[in-house]
């Protein structure tokens, strides 16, 4: 039995409440698609949707880790997570990376060639465009990662119904726009570390204010976004209700910081936005289930 120290160690090195909140989504979308579409919900295929993501995700955190063990070192909120530290080996978390890679993948394509391809661009995204190629290159490196956080949605969608359509779409996109306010807002908070660790995160090369502005913008986007979903008749009453509260308290709290910058306010934005998401997604759910 793995002692719990050690089982502690590798939940951190997967990111287990990344995996946690990525998985929700695709199911909760997974749910969406059937409802939406008159298919049932198929327990087996939701079953495995959820092993693929989760599996698929952790994988995926895992081996991004590996690759950033460089910067983690540097920098002073990461030294401690177990690769810099030492109480994960290297070749261990490849190792435990790549079987959760490839197990998410064979249970993508056991739902479908689509699902599986909108897994593997999930998994191509968020470690060769963004943690390989872009996360050390370009400021706006986020944007880039940020289909990463969408295709999940996308293969929940395709496992229930086999293909995809709008609102599959509009659900990613929600996904796409919510990163950038989730990871910017910590990433201006420890903006000093970034720019020891010689990392282009965007608030730490450019203007604070510039910016804060900048992630403002993309709440702003968010929030136009699950209005037109709503305006658009997708969903109801139950999920204006729910949403409409949850989205206007992120997009005040973001305009109030680009007023008032202040770390408190960059670290409640951050801590906001993962229930903020999770609300959202649960929502729809709830409002088709009072229809």
């Amino acid at each position: 039995m793995v002692p719990h120290a050690k089982m502690t160690d590798y939940m951190s090195l997967v990111k287990a409440r990344t995996v946690l909140l990525v998985t929700l989504c695709s199911s909760l979308a997974f749910v969406i698609a059937a409802r939406t579409g008159g298919v049932p919900v198929s327990p087996v295929r939701l079953l495995a949707l959820t092993a693929a993501v989760a599996f698929g995700t952790a994988g995926s955190c895992g081996l991004h880790n590996y690759l950033d063990m460089d910067i983690d070192s540097v920098m002073g909120r990461t030294r401690g997570r177990p690769l810099p530290s030492g109480r994960v080996r290297p070749a261990n978390a490849v190792l435990v990376g790549a079987t959760l890679v490839s197990l998410g993948l064979a249970l993508a394509l056991y739902l479908g060639p689509l699902t599986f391809l909108l897994g593997l661009l999930a998994c191509l995204d968020y470690l060769a465009v963004y943690t390989w190629i872009m996360k050390r290159r370009n400021p706006l490196n986020v944007l880039f990662g940020s289909p990463a956080g969408g295709l999940p949605v996308l293969a929940g969608w395709s496992a229930a119904r086999g293909g995809l359509a709008p609102l599959g779409f509009l659900l990613a996109a929600l996904v796409v726009l919510w990163i950038p306010n989730h990871i910017w807002s910590l990433a201006t908070l420890y903006s000093a570390d970034y720019r020891r660790a010689r990392v282009p995160m965007l608030p730490a090369v450019t203007d604070i204010r510039r910016a804060l502005r900048c992630t403002a913008s993309t709440v702003v986007l968010l929030f136009l976004l699950t209005l037109y979903i709503h305006l658009r008749g997708f969903f109801g009453t139950v999920y204006l209700l729910m949403t409409l509260p949850m989205g206007a308290a992120l997009l005040l709290g973001n305009l109030w910081v680009v007023i008032r910058p202040s770390e408190k306010g960059f670290y409640r934005m951050f801590k906001f936005s993962s229930p903020y998401l999770a609300i959202v997604f649960l929502s729809m759910v709830l409002d088709l289930a009072f229809k």
